[in-house]
């Protein structure tokens, strides 16, 4: 609805658009002012010979109209509606069932077992007796022996203030090196000169040595000997019984009851509304227009120079060469 409304303001937009145009250039090529050349003439606002006058148009117009009218609503309402519901309940029931038991009974029998018995006997059996004996056992050594010898070589003395004592010379010593020597008194001392030298060397032990020997003995063992026996035996039995026995269990049952509940409900209802529409209506407006100088008053030379031959021609109904001077031009003029 509102995308047909804007299509027909555009329309009609378009329409006044047209009308005003071919109404100004209508005011500006023929019409004389004041219905003949004689009449006023108002001034032209563009420097010409134009003037101005109003003329009515008619103009359709879209006008907001308020009406009334009836539509159809949904309102929604809660009703109490009775209806039918289950529950579980727990009932008691009773029932029967077989039920099968065992008592224990006791009885003697007679049962043939066998019993071990020991019997010690004599065997003869050979054994490993152990013999310890010392053999000789001979084993080479090594050792760090120092053959060194006493010698006898020129020590140093040291004195208790450091022993010896410089010569000084001032220049006159050939040889410096001698000269910076100091004195040293020496002794002869005897001093050992250490030699060691590995030398092997052979070591005999005793040492014990364990030896098993075979040797026949008398040895008693004792020997297991079946024999059957016959007892007296105490034995437990189970003896089935069966017996009826009433017993008490829950069912669940689902029970129906009345009860009521709310529902909510659509209700259609009518009302009246105020809409708003547009309606087209035709509507007379006064327009100003601008008219385009006679032909009284220039001759058709010049209304020739301005305009096209045959337009003004036609407007006119003269030719160029005649003069607009005569009463055919005055009587009608360019409109």
């Amino acid at each position: 609805m509102f995308r047909q409304r804007m299509r027909i303001a555009l329309l009609v937009g378009v329409v006044l658009t047209a009308v005003g145009g071919s109404l100004l250039a209508q005011g500006h090529h023929g019409g004389g002012c004041g219905g003949g050349c004689g009449g006023p003439v108002a001034a032209a606002p563009y420097g010409g010979g134009c003037g101005q006058t109003t003329r009515t148009v008619y103009v359709t117009e879209w006008v907001a109209e308020n009406y009334e009218t009836t539509r159809t609503s949904y309102r929604q309402e809660w009703r109490e509606e009775k209806c039918t519901a289950y529950r579980h309940e727990c009932v008691p029931e009773t029932r029967t069932r077989t039920v099968t038991c065992y008592r224990t009974v006791q009885e003697w029998k007679d049962v043939v077992c066998t019993v071990w018995d020991t019997v010690p006997c004599v065997e003869t059996r050979t054994v490993m007796r152990k013999v310890v004996t010392c053999k000789p056992v001979t084993t080479t050594h090594r050792r760090c022996v120092d053959r060194g010898h006493w010698e006898c070589q020129e020590v140093p003395c040291h004195s208790f203030f450091g022993g010896g004592h410089k010569h000084k010379h001032h220049g006159d010593c050939c040889d410096p090196c001698a000269c910076c020597q100091p004195c040293v008194k020496t002794k002869t001392k005897k001093v050992w000169c250490p030699c060691p030298v590995w030398e092997e060397y052979c070591c005999t032990k005793m040492v014990q040595c364990c030896e098993y020997v075979p040797e026949c003995c008398q040895v008693t063992v004792c020997k297991k000997v079946p024999r059957q026996v016959c007892n007296k035996v105490c034995c437990t039995r189970c003896v089935p019984e069966c017996r009826q026995e009433c017993y008490t269990c829950y069912t669940t049952r689902c029970v129906p009851y009345e009860t009521c509940r709310r529902v909510c409900v659509c209700v259609p209802c009518c009302e009246k509304v105020t809409c708003c529409r547009m309606v087209p209506r035709c509507v007379a407006k006064q327009m100003t227009v601008c008219c385009a100088p006679t032909c009284c008053e220039t001759n058709c030379c010049e209304c020739t120079a301005k305009c096209h031959k045959k337009f003004h021609h036609k407007r006119c109904g003269h030719s160029c060469g005649s003069s607009c001077g005569g009463g055919g031009c005055g009587s009608g003029g360019c409109y």
